[in-house]
């Protein structure tokens, strides 16, 4: 039995400055994230590396079989780094990160590479007032109305009602509630039949607590005395060719 001690001292690390991961952003990156680390001193590194974390017992090899080079981008003492997206080249699990200048490593920091998470859903309202669940993005490509993330179409009213509102030539409008976008045209087309044809037309989802503005209800009793009036005028005038007698002063 022999009582000495040897010990290896590897020659990168009497070759330059061996940088120090100071501070890091996360112990849990997702795959496809960016990884932030503060290098001091301050020296410019050539890459980050990330090994998996080897765990062998009885022949058996349970950790990560990888090393993984990435390129980093500098701003002083600050480096990004980011991380791969594909599965089959950064499997979930523990890696150590070292900090690279050529060959000469800093002391690793443990981190564990999680799964992406995929962009929240939430309930999205469609012209018809039916509900699904889709990203923001989906929800606002389609047309329809996001209601938040995380919201859910179970619940009874989850998608409000579509409101429409629309405006006359003469200026006559108004507004109220319709099961889709088309009937809500409808009731509006319908609402200037007799006027001078429609001006402009809306149809969203919302809040329908319209009512016709008094404005417009007493335009159009102004609108139809100014029309009786002329009417009646006009049927005075006939009568007055007729029997040659009534004349207006």
């Amino acid at each position: 039995t022999s009582a000495d001690i040897e010990a290896f001292s590897p020659p990168y690390l009497f070759r330059g400055v061996r940088p120090e991961i100071a501070s890091i952003s996360s112990n849990e990156p997702a795959r496809g994230s960016q990884l932030t680390l503060e290098i001091t001193p301050e020296t410019q590194l050539t890459s980050v590396v990330l090994m998996g974390v080897q765990t062998t017992t009885h022949w058996v090899d349970a950790g990560i079989p990888r090393r993984i080079v990435l390129t980093p981008e500098q701003n002083g003492s600050i480096v990004t780094a980011t991380l791969p997206t594909d599965p089959d080249v950064i499997p979930v699990g523990h890696y150590m990160v070292f900090a690279m200048v050529d060959d000469i490593p800093s002391d690793a920091r443990i981190v564990k590479v999680v799964e992406a998470e995929g962009p929240p859903v939430g309930a999205c309202c469609n012209a018809a007032g039916s509900c699904s669940l889709a990203t923001h993005s989906d929800c606002s490509t389609e047309g329809n109305i996001y209601l938040g993330d995380d919201t859910a179409c179970g619940a009874v009213g989850a998608c409000p009602a579509n409101c429409w509102s629309c405006q006359c030539l003469d200026g006559f409008s108004g507004s109220g509630e319709a099961a889709s976008c088309v009937d809500g045209e409808f009731e509006c087309n319908s609402l200037c039949k007799g006027h001078s044809g429609v001006q402009s037309f809306a149809c969203e989802a919302g809040e329908c607590a319209f009512a016709i503005p008094a404005a417009s209800s007493w335009g159009l009793a102004l609108l139809t005395s100014i029309v009786l009036v002329i009417g009646s005028l006009i049927m005075l005038r006939t009568r007055d060719r007729v029997d040659g007698c009534r004349r207006f002063s």
